[in-house]
């Protein structure tokens, strides 16, 4: 017959002072797996994060910097809710969202097509929401989840395909006009004709 395992002092202790609030053991049963469940779940999310983090360093998907900047990011997720309300409410929010996503195009050590994609694309996400807490329309879901979706009528789908063609034309204008003016402020920082940067892409185009 297997010998059963015994309890260590403190889960005895948690036990009986649980049993004297009255509470049955089922209930205690439930809490103590609770717990249990939490150790198991935080443990297996941190040898998952960890074993991420080191095959995107042997696959050299990302830098080291990438994994530190990531760890640094979770660490701080306490407070993840105060900088969400910065982000939607200070009048410097766009500002410093700009700003950060350039100066980490100029100064980061591995730069390539899909960093500065990644970018853009998080400081037009920030700008977007700033914006939109500023006109009100943030989206507050009330009742029970999931939200039920309205019955699709043509107007509805006339409206939806008017905004998909409006939003798309927004995103390419101010891709366009933010290209540029990138383009014209590096170009001026090292002295180099905009005009020759272009002819030297093309060249290099036409070499492949």
């Amino acid at each position: 017959m297997a010998k059963t395992k015994e309890l260590s002092k403190d889960v005895r202790d948690k036990i009986v002072d649980l049993h004297k609030a009255g509470m049955g053991y089922k209930t205690i049963a439930k809490q103590l797996g609770e717990k249990f469940q939490f150790v198991v779940g935080l443990l297996v999310a941190v040898v998952l994060s960890v074993w991420v983090c080191l095959s995107r360093l042997y696959t050299g998907m990302h830098s080291d910097l990438d994994v530190i900047c990531g760890a640094l990011i979770s660490a701080t997720y306490p407070y993840w809710e105060t900088f969400d309300r910065l982000q939607l409410t200070s009048l410097l929010s766009p500002v410093w969202a700009l700003v950060l996503a350039f100066f980490l195009s100029f100064t980061y050590p591995v730069l390539d097509h899909y960093t500065t994609t990644i970018l853009g694309v998080g400081a037009g996400c920030s700008v977007g929401y700033w914006v939109n807490e500023r006109l009100g329309v943030m989206f507050e879901p009330q009742g029970v989840l999931p939200v039920p979706l309205p019955a699709l009528t043509l107007g509805g789908l006339a409206l939806g395909s008017a905004r998909f063609v409006v939003g798309v034309v927004a995103l390419v204008a101010t891709r366009q006009m933010v290209k540029t003016a990138s383009l014209w402020v590096l170009c001026s920082w090292y002295g180099v004709s905009v005009k020759d940067r272009r002819q030297e892409k093309e060249g290099d185009r036409g070499a492949v």
